[in-house]
């Protein structure tokens, strides 16, 4: 298990309870057609990006495909060394990742057009419609560069194709085939 550590701008706990706190209901907004905030696990979290930066060649940026409050691009920027950003559409959300130091622009993740600069790119299932949610992942799919590596805790729409760094029922990281 990993201890509880300061990172160089917040606490791994702090991060937890903010998380904690902003995943209660009535706390975030919600939005039409998208999930509002959704927590997930930091030591999950931590795990499959331990398996996308472990890959060869080592990536060095990270992307958060509706990044929320930017605490997992601070996790990726202070735990693994990653150039971090993420991307959001949430006025509260955006105004929480600057509070907290995290680099999380103003874009919508479905018509967001920079994934092919990426090296990792995560997200949690953002949208809420079955379809609209695969959609958004063969879009994303589509347009991460190859060898670009793929976090997704619950994916709707596996890359079959790819190459599996790690999968576990409901998550997994993937690297896209490099062109031949």
């Amino acid at each position: 298990m990993m201890p509880f550590v300061n990172l160089k701008t917040i606490g791994i706990r702090e991060i937890a309870a903010l998380e904690a706190r902003w995943d209660e209901p009535g706390n975030a907004p919600l939005l039409e057609d998208a999930y509002g905030f959704q927590a997930f696990r930091i030591p999950d979290f931590l795990q499959l990006l331990y398996y996308a930066v472990t890959a060869e060649p080592a990536p060095r940026t990270f992307l958060d495909a509706g990044a929320g409050i930017g605490t997992k691009v601070i996790l990726a920027r202070e735990v693994f060394g990653l150039a971090a950003a993420g991307i959001d559409v949430v006025e509260e959300y955006l105004a929480e990742a600057l509070r907290l130091g995290a680099p999380v622009d103003e874009a919508d993740a479905m018509t967001y057009e920079a994934y092919g600069q990426w090296d990792v790119v995560y997200h949690y299932g953002p949208y809420r419609e079955p379809e609209r949610q695969v959609e958004f992942e063969r879009r994303l799919q589509s347009e991460m560069a190859p060898g670009a590596v793929l976090v997704a805790a619950m994916p709707s729409a596996k890359p079959a194709a790819w190459e599996s760094l790690f999968r576990a029922p409901w998550q997994g990281v993937w690297r896209k085939p490099a062109v031949a």
